[in-house]
């Protein structure tokens, strides 16, 4: 199946604060993924990264072989 979101190395946070450091994920194509874990984890800021409201300090984001992490939030 082909690749549609690869993020590697991510590290990101607010401001200062280093929330995620080094994440890394892969979806496939027609493939569904859950992220779970306990409060304070960081799901939510890798949302927040992905769609380009949380700084991304490092690594790289892709949808479909094409990079997200510069592009603005709409």
């Amino acid at each position: 199946m082909a690749e549609l979101l690869n993020v590697r190395s991510l590290s990101a946070g607010y401001g200062p604060v280093a929330v995620l450091h080094e994440v890394g994920l892969r979806v496939a194509q027609a493939e569904m993924v859950a992220l779970i874990g306990s409060n304070g984890a960081g799901k939510s800021t890798l949302m927040r990264a992905l769609s380009g409201l949380a700084d991304v300090t490092s690594g790289t984001i892709t949808l479909d072989g094409r990079p997200l992490q510069d592009l603005p939030a709409q």
